[in-house]
């Protein structure tokens, strides 16, 4: 007397579902992370950044165009994490190859970053006032 206590799998049900690789969780999850400790980072440096800030040499930098600057920086490189974490979890979910849309975000993130960071400690923003320093960047 054997009872069958897992319902029978429909005949069409595994052509629809998708192989599932491991590597490619492990390796999505781990840039994910890396993404995370680099936002970390940055906010580290960008606070440290900020406090030296107003150290001009001569005055010709403005101290909260700088400051904008650096918040600017550190808040866009974290919505394009967020977007390359929200991207790539839902890549997995539909069990497709999600670890080069990681991949790629953390490196979107880490050029805006450098972007706006070097507009902030560069030498350009001379008289702005600090919400222009986006403007300037583009500009």
């Amino acid at each position: 007397m054997t009872e069958t206590l897992i319902a029978p799998v429909p005949a069409s049900l595994p052509a629809r579902i998708r192989r599932f690789a491991v590597w490619d969780l492990v390796l999505t999850i781990a840039i994910i992370l890396l993404t995370g400790a680099f936002l970390v980072v940055t906010a580290f440096v960008n606070f440290f950044s900020a406090i030296f800030v107003g150290r001009c040499v001569g005055g010709t930098c403005s101290a909260g165009t700088a400051v904008a600057a650096l918040g600017i920086s550190w808040f866009s490189m974290l919505v394009v994490g967020v977007v390359g974490a929200i991207v790539a979890i839902v890549l997995l979910v539909k069990r497709r190859r999600a670890w080069w849309v990681a991949l790629v975000f953390v490196v979107a993130a880490w050029v805006v970053g450098f972007l706006f960071y070097t507009a902030a400690a560069g030498s350009q923003f001379g008289s702005l006032d600090g919400y222009s320093a986006l403007g300037a960047l583009f500009g």
